[in-house]
């Protein structure tokens, strides 16, 4: 077990289902961390896989090291405690988002938080290097859905698609009350 800080690169962070299917859970950007289950005293059981995306490079502490600086340096436990009270809230987020909003509003804010977590501005928009299979993973929507919805947006004029990219041309137009 090991705790990993991401320096350059993207990891995709995912769960295979009990019908083999990938489901993703986060996509992990430069300066976070994850595999934080090595400062706990009791390990848990498997969370998910982590598996780069871009050429990446990673900072690693094995499980007795972190445990040793986090019982030397306090702040260390309370940064983890924060990054891990972020994540749940996000979890908390999608949760809700199941229980209260349509395939369509939960696709529109996957896709505004993508653009300010991992997009990259580019002449026009925003551009996320996503896939339709990993965005409606992360939307909690079919793919067939969240295909028919790219489509209608995309002939809206609210943002242009291309194999395994999204530009968004116009983000207010998903902003919903």
């Amino acid at each position: 077990m090991h705790l990993f800080l991401l320096r350059k690169g993207r990891l995709k962070y995912y769960r295979i289902s009990k019908k083999g299917d990938e489901v993703l859970l986060w996509w992990v950007s430069p300066g976070e961390i994850f595999g934080m289950a090595a400062l706990v005293t009791t390990p848990l059981r498997y969370i998910g896989t982590a598996e780069a995306v871009d050429d990446s490079e990673l900072l690693v502490w094995s499980r007795k090291k972190i445990r040793l600086l986090a019982a030397e340096h306090e702040q260390l436990s309370q940064n983890a405690l924060t990054i891990l009270t972020h994540y749940l809230s996000e979890y908390a987020d999608r949760l809700v988002g199941l229980a209260s909003e349509t395939a369509e509003q939960r696709l529109a804010h996957t896709l505004l938080r993508l653009g300010e977590r991992i997009g990259h501005v580019r002449s026009g928009g925003v551009e996320l290097a996503i896939t339709n299979e990993h965005l409606s993973s992360l939307a909690d929507v079919s793919a067939f859905t969240a295909s028919r919805q790219l489509q209608l947006w995309e002939r809206q004029g609210v943002l242009r698609k291309s194999r395994g990219k999204i530009l968004i041309l116009s983000p207010e137009s998903f902003v919903t009350d």
